[in-house]
Order: C-alpha cells, then structure tokens, then sequence
C-alpha cells in the first residue's frame, strides 16, 4: 500500500512539474507577440532537424542576415531569420537549415562550397553556441561598438584568422567602424578587435585609424534607423512624436490627421522585418526611397485599414528639413 501511495506522490509530482513547464512556455509565447527567434532557440529549433542527418551532428555556423536582425537585436538576441550549418566529426559533410520567422523553410546537405577545415573537439558545444548572440554584443559594446548599427554577424568554429582557427567564435563586422571583433564562443572573452583602411580595406592597427566612425556611412545608418523610430512611435501608440516625424503635407491637416490615427490605432503590433534602400532612379524628387517590410497584427474587431496580418510591404520616401529627417511619403508601390 506504501507502495502505491508513493508512485502516486511521484506521479501527482511529475504532473506538477509538466504543468508548471507548460505554463511558462505559454508565458514565454504569450510575451513574445512576433514569429522572431534568438539565437539559442533558433539552434535548438535547427538541432532537432540537424539530428534526424545525423545524430553526432554538432553546431558549425549560424548567422542571423544583418537587415533581418530586431532593430533591439543586442538587447533581446531577436532576428527575423537565421541560417545554421551542421557538421558530423567524421567527414567533412556538412547540413544547411534556413529558418524563416519560426519556422525551418529549407535543409539541405552541401559540401562543396563550405569546407570544415578543423577538427571538431568532444567538448564543443553540439546543440548550440556555448554564449548568446546577445552575450557576446554586450562584450563588443563594451569595448566600443556602436549599439545602433545592425552588423554582420556569424558564429563559426572555423575561423579566417590563423590565431583562433578551431575555436569557436562569435565574429561581427560593423561597417560604420570599419571593424571587426572576435568574441570566444565560450567564455564570451574579447579575443580581437581590427580595423580597416576604408580605400584599400587592409588591416590597420588601431593608431593609424583615422576616425572612430565614417560620416557617410553612420549617416545612411542612421537615416533608416530614423524609419525604424517612425514604426515604434506607431506601434507605442505615441503619436505626437510619430506625426513629428511625417512631413507637413503628408501629415496633412485635421482631418486627414484622423484618418492616419484612427488606421494607427487599429494595430495592435506594428515591427519593421526589414528595409532595403532602392536605386537612386526610382527615388522621387532626389529624396531616398526605401522598400521596408513591416509585420502588424490587428487589435480583435478592428476594421481593414490596408494592413494585412504578418507581414506587408511599403515603400518610404525619407527627407531632410532643417537637419531633421522627415516621412514625405508611405505608399504600397514604389
């Protein structure tokens, strides 16, 4: 009787247990209110698929396309999209998994164009980095890295530099900069730090880089880092500063201002995916024309307003008045 009254206990505990993980899990989805992923989950998400190639599969690569990175990208590890690459010990075959939003939109085994040229060691992490995305931002931030500039970013086992070949890092390449640094995939230790010579980008020590940022490309930067505020002060429901930073006449007076509100208010989520800048031939009067892509969700019962669930398309026009950029125009075509 014993017995069963302790298997009971043990039973009733367990139940307990999946119960309590359950709900955290429901929690974790319920506050992330987009498809995004970080780092850790999109190699876990990856490693499940990657076992079914091979079951000694070992985590090799991954990089996040730095226009898909959330504009927050150091503080919550978010991106929209990843790319990870698997290897097995031993060959030299390697396994490729695209995610897309959460979910895995291809997988495919290729050799010929990536070739893993170190060993694996038994105590590398197999399942995913042994430090977030995010935790090794916080490493290149303190030494100097500029928080508000999306860079690439890869995480790789091999490595182009001869002194950490083998070990896995965290690489990122900030173009405002001209810099790269190298963080362990491990320990989250600052490895390296190089600079760039932005005619003939040749390394260059640290003494002989002229400037800590380059005007032109911290300027384009931060022009559509401006669309990226635009969309948060929508999505805040802040709406002083967003009409602030539309332009007079497309702002236009009360009413039209209404309109623009009443649309606005209608979306329970608005996140810019992504943005591309267009060709300067399809710009309209010489003002920069960017095509962005911009993921909204709709409060429950809200009418249409033009924004479809997930992810749209518009094409901003940006300009300047008085050194302040402005919204000239949002239009569904370019």
């Amino acid at each position: 009787m014993k017995k069963i009254i302790l298997k009971i206990k043990v039973i009733f505990l367990w139940l307990v247990m999946l119960i309590l993980i359950f709900s955290l899990l429901v929690q974790a989805k319920d506050t992330r209110d987009t498809p995004q992923l970080t780092s850790l989950e999109a190699a876990a998400l990856a490693y499940q698929e990657a076992r079914k190639w091979d079951n000694e599969a070992i985590l090799w690569y991954i990089n996040p396309p730095a226009r898909k990175l959330d504009y927050h990208w150091g503080e919550n590890d978010l991106s929209w999209e990843w790319g990870l690459i698997f290897a097995r010990p031993q060959d030299d075959k390697i396994y490729n998994i695209k995610i897309v939003e959460n979910k895995i939109v291809s997988k495919d085994e290729e050799g010929e164009f990536l070739k893993r040229e170190s060993p694996i060691l038994p105590d590398f992490p197999k399942d995913r980095p042994g430090i977030s995305m995010q935790e090794a931002a916080q490493t290149v931030f303190t030494a100097g890295a500029p928080s508000w500039e999306r860079p690439s970013v890869v995480y790789i086992i091999d490595n182009s530099n001869k002194h950490f070949q083998g070990k896995p890092v965290w690489f990122f390449l900030f173009g405002s900069q001209l810099s790269t640094y190298t963080v362990d995939g491990i320990t989250g230790e600052l490895l390296a730090q190089d600079y760039f010579d932005p005619k003939t980008l040749k390394k260059i020590s640290p003494e002989e880089a002229k400037h800590e940022f380059y005007p032109d490309k911290v300027a384009k930067i931060k022009e559509e880092n401006f669309i990226y505020y635009y969309f948060e002060a929508i999505d805040q429901g802040e709406t002083d500063l967003y009409f602030s930073m539309m332009d007079e006449e497309l702002a236009g007076d009360e009413n039209k201002r209404e309109m623009w509100k009443t649309a606005f208010s209608g979306l329970d989520l608005v996140k810019v995916v992504s943005l591309y800048p267009e060709e300067e031939r399809k710009w309209h009067n010489k003002q920069p024309l960017y095509e962005v892509s911009i993921y909204t969700i709709s409060k429950p019962g809200s009418p249409y307003y033009g924004w479809d669930e997930g992810r749209n398309t518009r094409w901003i026009t940006v300009a300047t008045e008085k050194d302040k950029w402005k919204i000239v125009s949002i239009a569904t075509g370019p």
